[in-house]
């Protein structure tokens, strides 16, 4: 399975940091591949995935909320012109997370 590698974590992570919106592929659980422009709201680690504000103008024109998983991500690129406001529970929740540190 494709799916998100060490570098495309390190640039969603650089992304929350930056407060920055991500233009992503992603393959849903139909097994299309679309692409949207996402703002990470909330991190599940157990699960791996994300909550986002989401927009694909090829399917509405509405910002969508939902979760997606990490690893169905096949590619992200920061949005440079971007920004968005990264919820303070986001970066604690990264922050204090154990499974992210190299003890």
């Amino acid at each position: 399975k494709n799916g998100c590698n060490i570098i495309q974590g390190f640039i969603i992570s650089k992304a929350i940091k930056e407060g920055k919106c991500l233009y992503i592929s992603y393959q849903n659980i139909q097994d299309e591949y679309t692409f949207y422009w996402i703002c990470i709201k909330d991190i599940d680690f157990i699960n791996k995935r994300f909550y986002v504000s989401m927009f694909n103008d090829s399917k509405s024109l509405e910002t969508l909320e939902s979760w997606i998983y990490f690893e169905r991500i096949l590619s992200a690129k920061i949005i440079d012109f971007s920004s968005y406001d990264v919820p303070k529970e986001l970066i604690d929740k990264i922050e204090n997370n154990k499974t992210l540190k190299n003890d």
